[in-house]
């Protein structure tokens, strides 16, 4: 018989979701470079899309995750480019986003927040120019702007970039891998039997 049991139980669980937003952006990125290799197009688009998305969550959840390790009272509602700035000044670093990697931060932000902030858009125009049939031909007037991000190089670009900032960023906080990483821990104590209508208390404590 399974009897009823009173207990202690003490856990302690630290859940950090950017490991799990930079699995998933390693595996879109593994299924575009597949794809690439194989000459094989088919939904490629989506992928890059799913992937720049999902590199700019898993940006801002290393932020946030560094943010909460290194600086007391964190805002994690503040700007993406402030909440590296802090980070920087708090690790003594510089943040240049006018070049390379941390230019990249703000071109996948810029992604993923069409997406996330998605719109109507209507562009009208009336031009005159000098064109052949062929050209016409080739013109997509459908092709919205962000279109311009879903290449094979820009999204090695930004991974890359991302990664390189998380390395160093990493590396200057004295962090290790380990405790970046989602675990937990359980304790339990034994109180009592708990068995109803049965008083088990003096029982134990006669040694019965």
């Amino acid at each position: 018989m399974d009897r009823r049991i009173k207990v202690k139980i003490e856990t302690k669980r630290q859940i950090f979701i950017h490991n799990d937003l930079a699995n998933a952006a390693f595996h879109f990125k593994e299924r575009i470079e597949e794809k690439h290799k194989a000459d094989d197009h088919h939904g490629i688009g989506l992928d890059i899309m799913g992937c720049i998305i999902t590199l700019s969550f898993t940006n801002e959840a290393r932020m946030n995750f560094l943010g909460y390790k290194l600086i007391d009272g964190w805002n994690e509602w503040q700007p993406i480019k402030a909440k590296i700035k802090q980070i920087a000044k708090r690790l003594e670093t510089k943040a240049d986003f006018g070049t390379r990697p941390y230019a990249t931060i703000m071109e996948v932000k810029e992604f993923r927040d069409i997406f996330a902030h998605g719109k109507p858009i209507v562009v009208t125009s009336t031009h005159e120019e000098i064109t052949t049939q062929t050209e016409l031909d080739r013109y997509n007037i459908l092709q919205p702007e962000w279109q311009r991000f879903l290449t094979y190089d820009f999204v090695q670009k930004a991974y890359e970039d991302l990664e390189r900032i998380w390395d160093e960023l990493m590396k200057l906080a004295g962090l290790s891998v380990f405790e970046t990483m989602t675990q937990g821990g359980r304790s339990i104590q034994f109180i009592d039997y708990a068995d109803e209508g049965v008083d088990t208390s003096s029982s134990l404590r006669d040694g019965a």
